[in-house]
């Protein structure tokens, strides 16, 4: 059963254990796990989102091929076939819009080179709707005519609008789009052409609840390319400046005896009018430094700062050898995390490599230097595949984090 008082829920993948017993941390405890597969069915979770109010949540079932969507107040399960063009794995993402109505997708670009189109899906109803349809199903750069590619829909919490962004297959055009769903026809914003090239940003970018900027993560393929960060795009006036780049994120909070260490850029959320976090990984030096970790930036002054701080580390050997409470340093890694829906903390999920025993710990927001607190620990955790993407929490408290199994939080 669900509590009905306010809490926080996550959606984890693959935990084998029990609910941990509650323990207080100043305000925070780990009141329940659940398995989803239990509770609603044997489905394919993987790629599951939450609504912005908490209520249902939302994934591209491979298993039904079907865009499915469960609600917790009725316990009710609709899953919706996808239209004829979509072979699964088929989506890039799904963004719920702010009102919980809709939820927006293309088709996956960057790893399938599947031509995407801006799609959106009425939930009460089950429409699909495609706003940018050119009748091209696979990319062929180059070829003549062009046609366009729409990638990375994120939607506006102030206005309701879904912005996009837009290539010509010739990559010679790279364009910011704005959608208002009750007039059906995309708008140009700006031309981008001159300050970026095109498909440098891949993962979804964020917009400021209350004001006009957009965070993007600029990622080209060679990491010491300036060029890669964290920047801000003004939606009002256009103007486009990098707040952080890898090596600011790179030093923070790294041992200092690491070297020619550059993370790569995998999400990013507001927690504040004026502050980002975001979310970062280097998989090709597992074995030297295993460097997932999250990042507070504050935009006022483009200050950065580790959710987790590895400086204490004095060498390599240190970092893999377990101290007096039978943990390494890696134990400390957050693996994945989520944003309070009152931006007041930071929920994250943390184990060592190779070994069952996980936990659930807690950081206030914006960082201030205090130790984590230990919600609770994860019974004989298997930690299979890559990390999820940083989330927010439903405005109820509700979460989705990997896509199995349900945690609640509640603050006392």
């Amino acid at each position: 059963m669900l509590h009905r008082l306010m809490m926080f829920t996550l959606l984890v993948v693959l935990l084998t254990g029990a609910a941990a017993a509650a323990q207080d941390d100043g305000g925070w405890v780990l009141a329940d796990v659940q398995d989803l597969k239990e509770t609603i069915g044997d489905y394919d979770f993987e790629g599951a989102v939450l609504a912005p109010d908490g209520s249902a949540f939302a994934w591209p079932d491979r298993g039904v091929e079907a865009l499915c969507v469960y609600t917790f107040a009725d316990a009710l399960l609709t899953c919706s076939p996808w239209p004829e063009w979509a072979k699964i794995p088929a989506i890039h993402y799904l963004a719920w819009s702010p009102d919980g109505h809709y939820l927006a997708f293309t088709q996956e670009f960057f790893r399938y080179l599947n031509e995407p189109d801006i799609w959106v899906y009425e939930v009460t109803t089950g429409a699909f709707t495609n706003y940018t349809d050119d009748g091209v199903d696979k990319i062929h750069f180059d070829e003549s005519p062009s046609y366009w590619i729409d990638t990375l829909p994120v939607w506006d919490p102030n206005t309701g609008d879904l912005y996009f962004f837009s290539t010509d297959n010739r990559r010679t055009i790279f364009d910011l789009y704005r959608l208002d769903l009750d007039d059906g026809v995309p708008e140009l914003v700006f031309e981008l052409t001159g300050l970026l090239e095109p498909f440098l940003v891949w993962q979804p970018p964020a917009i400021s609840p209350g004001d006009d900027q957009m965070a993007l993560l600029v990622m080209a393929p060679d990491l010491a390319d300036p060029r890669n960060g964290v920047w801000e795009l003004d939606l009002e006036d256009g103007a486009f400046n990098q707040v952080a780049g890898l090596q600011p994120l790179a030093d923070a909070g790294a041992p200092v005896w690491l070297e020619n260490y550059l993370p790569t850029l995998e999400s990013v959320v507001w927690v504040a009018h004026n502050a980002v976090l975001v979310s970062a990984a280097d998989y090709r030096m597992v074995g030297e430094f295993p460097g997932q970790n999250s990042y507070y930036i504050d935009l006022g002054d483009n200050s950065v700062t580790a959710v987790v701080d590895f400086g204490d580390v004095p060498d390599r050997d240190s970092f893999f050898t377990p101290g007096s409470d039978g943990h390494s340093a890696q134990y400390r890694i957050p693996r994945l995390g989520i944003v309070a829906p009152d931006n007041s903390a930071f929920f994250y999920l943390h184990y060592e490599a190779g070994a069952e025993d996980a936990a659930i710990s807690a950081l206030s927001l914006p960082p201030d230097g205090g130790a984590p607190a230990r919600l609770g620990p994860i019974d004989e955790y298997k930690p299979l595949g890559r990390p999820q993407m940083l989330v927010r929490a439903g405005a109820n408290g509700y979460a989705l984090l990997f896509y199995r199994y349900l945690l609640v939080f509640e603050r006392q």
